[in-house]
């Protein structure tokens, strides 16, 4: 089992993280925005093989610069506060997979 520390907006610690496999994601990244399914976890890892511009929202649109996340390829981003919420994905350059993996609280 892997198990990381994540961190909310103001770096207080957030509960321990077991991520759960089973319901980890996939989304193609490509020169237009393209949306993950609803992620059901309170904590998510997203990890890219290309660099992008991630957005995470009800129905996010992710863009090249404000109002998305620069995250560099084969770099880890966690974040807090998923639920419910869907992440938007765009490339800077090049195609790739972004993964998503959902957390379990342990």
């Amino acid at each position: 089992m892997s198990v990381s520390t994540a961190f909310d907006i103001n770096f207080q610690a957030l509960p321990v993280l077991a991520w759960n496999f089973a319901a980890a994601q996939s989304v193609a990244i490509g020169a237009s925005s393209a949306a993950s399914q609803v992620i059901a976890a309170e904590a998510a890892r997203l990890c890219a093989t290309v660099d992008c511009w991630v957005s995470l929202g009800t129905n996010p649109t992710a863009t090249v610069g404000a109002g998305s996340v620069y995250l560099p390829a084969n770099r880890e981003l966690l974040m807090a506060g998923t639920a419910g919420l869907k992440v938007a994905v765009i490339q800077v350059s090049g195609a790739g997979n972004l993964s998503i993996l959902p957390a379990k609280t342990v």
